[in-house]
This record gives structure tokens, C-alpha cells and sequence, in this order.
């Protein structure tokens, strides 16, 4: 099950994306799908609400429910500006990410954390943006395979709306070859159009896979086409107080980076000796012999300092655990690895869309595949042992 998560998480994002253009086949039967898929390449914005609610969203428990609440703004001359607000199990996580076409750059702020990251825009990135966040110009070649049938009319929102539905599993596959085939239950997306402008009004997608164990609703609406969107609401304003981090630091997320600074700091004392195990017992005692050592074997007073770390090492433990009890895979190798061997995997664990965040014996940090995960883990840890 935990192997086909992973894919659905991913097909799960593409989705969202898909459904604003997998309806336009049999053109012949209406003259508003005849004239939509022109009518929205030649927009210059839009503005739209998305909601979703994703059951057994990878990284949460068995049956925890995640909302998702996202405001978009894509100026097509300018960049992308998205306000996801995320209600996990235990907490409510806030991301304001900006794409500007002309530095090119893209920043993602942290409210909560107080943090910000910047990284340079890529033709690989733009390309990635382009598949998964529905930009019609490229979806529309890749999804005129799919049947659709016409659900009449009705007046949504006080205005006249024409709709249609696509029920094909293969819908994913359509965009990401590398999904597989037969990864989901169902998939069903329904496009409701206004009849007076011909644009979308909104766009309902369910998706389910594993027999219905894990499932996501997700309605995009709120459609505001052509509308002026300042330059100004297109860059971050950023508060002098928040800390920029860099894209290592915000793949390991902040308790990989409290596990990490522990780490560096046990390396620093051991001239490049990790503990054997995340234990606070082993880390503090394996800790305070090096201290011990580098002291002539003289006892030292535990001074503020010294307490405050006693203390991070109990943070530690706990993290750790944590990442068992949340069914994150995590492993630990320090047993194994050393500074000295800085292309060995040091710690690992599940992190975002069912990747793995890596740290290596340098204490790098990378997002892999399970399948790149397992290509690093093949290889000695440590010639020496």
C-alpha cells in the first residue's frame, strides 16, 4: 500500500491541474467547447479559489483528513502568485509562494516558521509548473483523448452554466507516463462553463485509489478571467525578521534541521563522529566522552551551555520517534557513516508527496524517489566497516 501512495500522491497534485482541460474532446457537440479551448489560451489572468479535502494524505495517520484552501493569481506577462493554507490533524500550515517570470525567481514564505526561500526559476521548473498546475496551452495537446459526456445545463451562482464529465482512470497516466497504469480506483472530473462568457465557472475532481482508502475532493471556482492584477500583489514583501533558509534546510523542515544542528554539533566535538544511535542516553554519553577527551579527562561543570545541549539531544529522541509513530520510514546510520564519508546516507525519512529527505554524511540534505533512495542505500555506507 505505502508504495502506491506515494505515486497516487503525486498523480493526486497532477489532477488538479488535468481537469481544467481533459473535457474539450467531441468539440462538434456544443458550440461553447467548440470556442473554450481559444478562449482560455488567449486569457491574459486569472484569479480562482481552489478547496480539497485528501483522506490518508501520505505523511498524516491512517484516516487523518487534510483541507486545503489555495487563492491563485497567474498574470501570464508577469508570474504566479498561490496562498495555500493547509489544516492538517494537529495543525494549520500557511505558504504564500511567488514566481516572477523577469528575475526569474521564485520565493516561498513561511509565515508560521518565519522563513522565506528563494531558488532560481528553471526551464525544469517552469516545465514541472506547466504539468501540474494546469496551464491550459500545455494540457489541452495532452488531453484530447478523452471522451467526455455532456451534463445539460443549470444556474449555478445566479448564472447559467453548461457542464460536462470525464470518467477515465487513464487521466493521469495521460500526463505522467511514469504514474503506471491502474494506479487509481476512480477518477471523475466535471466542468461547469458559463454559457455567456464561455470560461469556466468551476471544476469539481474526485480521486481515489487503494479500494477507496485514500480518496481527494477538490473544487476550483471562484473564476475571475482577465481581471487587472497589480504588479504589486505579484512580490513578496518579505518582513525583515524572517530568517532565509536555504533549499537544504527546507528539505529537512524544521525537526530535521533541530536534528541536524545536533548532529553538526556532535560532529564538531567528535572531529566528525556521528552517535551510534539517536537515543538521548547514547548521544549523551558518547557526547560528553569526547568533551571528557578533548579536556585532558578532567570533569567539567555543567554550565548553561552544556545544559542546553543536554537538552536538544533530548529533542532528538523525540523527533525521531516521532517519525516512527507517523509511519515516516525513518533510518539512522550513524553507527556506520562519519563526516569522512560524505556521500553516504547518514538519516533518512518520508517527507513531502512521499519522497524521502536524505542527509548524507556532510550533512547535505536532498529529496529523492524511493527508487533513488534505494540506488543510495546500495552502496557501502562506510569502506572501512
Amino acid at each position: 500500500m505505502k508504495n502506491r501512495i506515494a505515486t497516487w500522491s503525486a498523480a493526486a497534485a497532477l489532477l488538479i491541474g488535468i481537469a481544467t482541460v481533459i473535457l474539450f474532446r467531441n468539440t462538434t457537440s456544443g458550440a461553447v467547447w467548440g470556442r473554450l479551448v481559444d478562449r482560455v489560451a488567449n486569457s491574459k489572468t486569472v484569479v480562482y479559489r481552489m478547496t480539497a479535502t485528501i483522506k490518508e494524505m501520505p505523511g498524516t495517520p491512517e484516516e487523518a483528513v487534510t483541507d486545503i484552501l489555495r487563492y491563485a493569481k497567474l498574470a501570464y506577462d508577469q508570474g504566479i502568485r498561490v496562498d495555500t493554507h493547509s489544516k492538517l490533524p494537529n495543525k494549520t500550515v500557511s505558504t504564500h509562494t511567488y514566481v516572477q517570470f523577469d528575475e526569474p525567481l521564485i520565493t516561498m514564505v513561511m509565515p508560521e516558521d518565519r522563513e522565506y526561500i528563494t531558488m532560481p526559476l528553471t526551464n525544469e521548473f517552469m516545465k514541472k509548473m506547466e504539468r501540474e498546475n494546469g496551464d491550459p496551452r500545455f494540457l489541452l495537446t495532452k488531453m484530447m483523448e478523452f471522451d467526455y459526456t455532456p451534463l445539460g445545463k443549470k444556474i449555478f451562482n445566479n448564472i447559467q452554466v453548461e457542464g460536462i464529465e470525464v470518467t477515465n482512470t487513464k487521466m493521469g497516466l495521460a500526463l505522467s507516463p511514469g504514474l503506471g497504469e491502474g494506479m487509481f480506483d476512480e477518477v471523475t472530473a466535471r466542468l461547469w462553463v458559463s454559457v455567456e462568457t464561455e470560461l469556466p465557472a468551476q471544476l469539481a475532481i474526485h480521486v481515489s485509489a487503494d479500494d477507496g482508502s485514500l480518496t481527494m475532493d477538490t473544487t476550483i471556482d471562484s473564476f475571475q478571467w482577465n481581471v487587472p492584477i497589480s504588479s504589486d500583489e505579484m512580490v513578496p514583501r518579505i518582513p525583515e525578521s524572517y530568517k532565509r533558509i536555504s533549499r537544504s534546510e527546507y528539505f529537512a523542515g524544521r525537526e530535521g534541521r533541530i536534528i541536524i544542528d545536533v548532529l553538526a554539533l556532535f560532529a564538531k566535538m567528535t572531529d566528525g563522529q556521528y552517535p551510534s544511535s539517536l537515543t538521548t542516553q547514547t548521544i549523551a554519553k558518547e557526547f560528553l566522552q569526547a568533551v571528557s577527551l578533548k579536556s585532558d579527562g578532567s570533569s567539567l561543570p555543567p554550565d548553561e551551555e552544556m545544559v542546553n545541549t543536554l537538552l536538544q539531544f533530548q529533542k532528538v529522541e523525540r523527533l525521531f520517534s516521532d517519525m516512527i509513530n507517523e509511519n515516516k520510514d525513518p533510518a539512522y546510520y550513524g553507527g556506520k557513516v562519519s563526516a569522512r564519508f560524505p556521500h553516504a546516507v547518514l538519516l533518512r525519512w518520508k517527507s513531502r508527496n512521499d519522497l524521502y529527505t536524505v542527509v548524507f554524511g556532510d550533512l547535505s540534505v536532498l529529496q529523492v524517489t524511493p527508487q533513488e533512495l534505494e540506488e543510495f542505500e546500495s552502496t557501502s555506507h562506510n569502506p572501512d566497516k
